[in-house]
């Protein structure tokens, strides 16, 4: 799956390095088994906002992408939408889901500072 979000892009550096990511071509299963009970070291990350019938579909994929993980006991999904799309999230709003909606600081450009830092 192609990430266009460079904040999405930038929090699967770690996972990257000690965990798992599984691509599964529409979405992306991410593991941190270091770290087994953090939410977001565990999580699905699909490709676009959640449309109508995703909300058991996504659960499901969950339940059997962390099946051989019986401390995940929570279900963790985002969706790679730079433009902030939410697609339909009431059904998780209702299931008592909280959706949370990060903003990403970006550069266009970077320079070197012109003093090298030493230690």
């Amino acid at each position: 799956m192609h990430l266009r979000s460079l904040g999405y892009q930038t929090d699967l550096i770690f996972p990257r390095f000690d965990g798992i990511i599984l691509d599964r071509g529409d979405y992306l299963v991410v593991q941190s088994p270091a770290n087994p009970l953090y939410y977001w070291g565990h999580f699905l990350l699909f490709a676009a906002p959640p449309e109508p019938g995703d909300f058991i579909h996504w659960q499901q994929l969950f339940a059997e992408e962390f099946r051989t993980l019986p401390h995940v006991k929570h279900i963790a999904l985002g969706w790679d939408a730079p433009d902030g799309a939410q697609g339909e999230i009431q059904p998780f709003l209702d299931a008592g889901f909280h959706c949370f909606k990060d903003l990403i600081m970006a550069a266009e450009a970077s320079t070197r500072h012109p003093i090298p830092m030493t230690r």
